[in-house]
């Protein structure tokens, strides 16, 4: 029975209860109640837990020497607790590898997951900066893939070089939809409920610590030696491309050199979601096939452009008035973002 068998594995239950209950109360002592969702994922199983972290890394950081102190931190404290839920989570019936193989995969896996991950935890981070919701759909699916293809890092060293079981891609699933659900409580709940949703999510993560790694040590069938996720990892990408209407020329100020492949389509703004050639555009770019460029579209829009420019407003110099003095470049929203952040605390 999954009951007995997580009662003989009393340690894994008090680690992932004992520190989510903790990152409940300091979040509600600290944190934005919104930010209660995160903490029922401090001991979820692998890479969830990563992910966990680098989202607090990636907003809660002042300078590039704290990001470094934070980063150093993130890698020694994931990986020993990454090496204590593995082995308490350990079965029974295999006899335990060394603490040294444990912690050194632990860090090895820490390390690669985080660079993997990082990317699209900053990308979560535009979307808390801008509020684009279609940030949110195109990080949280790479996310989830690349979790069904490297959880398997935490558990064996063989991972890579073999295909996936049916069974751990389940639990992986599995895993997702309970931190979805417990982290949608705990943002929801009366602040007495906070301490019992946090116990409860952590047994929930015991549970699956238990279940992943049961399911990736005890393969049913022989895997057959083929690296899966080096060649799903490598194959990752999301395609991004700039579907521009044409009245974009009229903008002002025109728009910013852009950094990744566009296309102009004619429609106008407001009115491309009802645009066939938009839709058109968009359904091939998802598909991952090729999207014809028209030059036309693009040179009329660059003559727009330029016959508008005559009739705009002046661009205004922020350093014509001295509280504006020290105002960032309006061309580099990093620094743009940074000001704001620190005009509002």
């Amino acid at each position: 029975m999954v009951g007995e068998r997580l009662r003989s594995h009393r340690s894994l239950v008090v680690v992932c209860t004992a520190a989510a209950v903790v990152e409940a109360l300091l979040v509600s002592a600290f944190a934005p109640t919104s930010s209660l969702g995160l903490a029922t994922q401090v001991t979820a199983p692998p890479p969830f837990g990563v992910f966990h972290d680098l989202r607090w890394i990636v907003v809660y950081h002042e300078s590039w020497i704290g990001l470094a102190c934070e980063l150093l931190a993130f890698v020694v404290v994931r990986s020993l607790l990454t090496a204590v839920c593995l082995r308490a989570a350990w079965p029974h019936d295999i006899g335990p590898e060394p603490w040294a193989v444990t912690i050194r995969r632990s860090v090895l896996f820490t390390v690669i997951v985080g660079v993997l991950l990082a990317p699209w935890a900053a990308l979560m981070f535009a979307l808390a900066v801008v509020s684009l919701s279609w940030l949110f759909f195109v990080a949280i699916p790479v996310v989830l893939m690349l979790a069904l293809l490297v959880h398997g890092g935490a558990v064996t060293g063989s991972w890579w070089r073999r295909t996936l079981s049916a069974r751990s891609l389940g639990w992986v699933l599995v895993a997702f939809v309970a931190l979805s659900v417990f982290g949608s409580i705990m943002t929801t709940c009366p602040v007495w409920a906070r301490v019992p949703v946090a116990a409860l999510a952590g047994c929930a993560n015991a549970w699956l610590w238990l279940h992943v790694v049961d399911a990736v040590l005890h393969r049913r069938r022989i895997p057959r030696a083929f690296p899966v996720a080096p060649v799903g990892i490598a194959g990752a990408h999301v395609r991004q491309l700039a579907v521009l209407p044409l009245d974009t020329g009229v903008s002002a100020p025109s728009p910013s050199s852009f950094r990744i492949p566009y296309t102009v389509v004619p429609a106008f703004h407001g009115g491309m979601l009802d645009d066939e050639t938009t839709a058109s555009v968009v359904t091939r770019t998802v598909a991952d096939k090729r999207v014809p460029i028209d030059d036309g579209w693009s040179l009329a829009e660059d003559v727009i452009q330029a016959g508008a420019s005559a009739w705009q407003v002046p661009q205004l110099t922020s350093g014509i008035n001295a509280s504006w003095s020290h105002a960032p470049d309006p061309d580099n929203c990093r620094a743009i973002r940074a000001y704001l952040q620190h005009q509002m605390r």
